[in-house]
């Protein structure tokens, strides 16, 4: 019984520790989501005519969209998305397994990984609507349409309602995964503990 309260104040004192480096992690992870919506947002910008000429694709008048004109946009936010996702689960893989090291606790390993994770998730949602706001598009193949007789406001927030669910879908996916590479590096931190 001394043993776990023992423990248990243990933790709860480096708990702080585990805290303040998902934070740092997590702030490192939230600069690449940055740039990963900023690619993503300046590209489908920039190829922004070709998105609207899709929107018309069933117009009799808009003609044929090329292929070329509408892959890049879509092809630049997946791969820009997994690389971003790759990079993330290293943060909360280092994140763990430094906390776990620092602290020579699994648990607390596996929280600083999850805090870093879930501010990116975060991070990653409102630089989306950011984006959104700036851009007008999604970031991927959404656009606002001037020939629409939707008013630009509900256009807008229509976009960004399609860039928060995007978020929270692949987001509360990628926690899971980040679970798990969390844990490894917890337990690989721990096992380094000199």
């Amino acid at each position: 019984m001394y043993y776990q309260f023992a423990w248990q104040t243990l933790r709860a004192q480096n708990r702080p520790i585990a805290n303040q480096l998902g934070w740092r992690y997590g702030l490192l992870n939230g600069a690449y989501g940055l740039l990963q919506v900023a690619i993503a947002g300046s590209t489908a910008a920039a190829y922004s005519g070709s998105l609207v000429t899709l929107l018309h694709a069933n117009d009799t008048g808009a003609g044929v969209v090329p292929l070329d004109g509408i892959l890049p946009p879509a092809l630049v936010a997946v791969i820009s998305c997994l690389v971003g996702g790759i990079f993330s689960l290293g943060i909360s893989y280092y994140a763990a397994r430094n906390t776990a090291k620092l602290t020579g606790d699994v648990g607390l390993g596996q929280r600083a990984g999850m805090v870093a994770a879930l501010l990116v998730v975060g991070f990653w949602t409102v630089l989306g609507i950011l984006s959104a706001l700036l851009t007008s598009t999604d970031g991927a193949f959404l656009t606002i349409d001037p020939f629409s007789h939707t008013g630009y406001g509900t256009q807008l927030i229509g976009i960004i309602f399609v860039v928060v669910v995007r978020a929270l879908i692949i987001g509360g996916l990628s926690l899971l995964l980040a679970f798990l590479f969390a844990t490894l590096g917890a337990n690989a931190g721990k096992n380094r503990r000199v």
